[in-house]
């Protein structure tokens, strides 16, 4: 398996399997004597329970129906509402989507898209 150290061009990488478990951290340009010794100290953070997962990169509808889900807790009926309302909308423009793939490109796209869609459905301009 070799040591869990990578150098991609100046950075040096760990990468390693504990469990089923990978674990990647780029630790920028430093030797290969500290990045091996980095290496061995998170395994055993690793292996002794000390090494936090890193936060999951949820699809953007798991994500919003988790939100719903807590925020219906702390909101008023009608805000609610709306909020349900807009993920709809959302959901199908984002379905299948990590949430750190939405750019704000995405985002405008999205608004663009959005605003023409009502203007197709109400051409007399009403939001309605």
């Amino acid at each position: 398996m070799g040591n869990g150290i990578c150098r991609r061009e100046e950075s040096w990488y760990i990468d390693f399997f504990i469990k089923g478990e990978r674990y990647i951290e780029c630790l920028g340009k430093v030797s290969k004597t500290f990045a091996k010794e980095i290496a061995a100290q998170r395994r055993t953070d690793h292996i002794e329970g000390r090494l936090k997962p890193k936060a999951k990169d949820p699809l953007f509808e798991r994500f919003i129906d988790k939100y719903l889900a807590e925020a219906s807790i702390n909101k008023a009926p009608k805000s609610h509402v709306r909020d349900k309302i807009s993920a709809v909308h959302l959901k199908r423009f984002f379905v299948g989507r990590r949430i750190s793939r939405i750019s704000e490109t995405d985002i405008h796209r999205y608004k663009r898209d959005r605003r023409e869609e009502i203007v197709a459905k109400n051409p007399d301009g009403s939001l309605a």
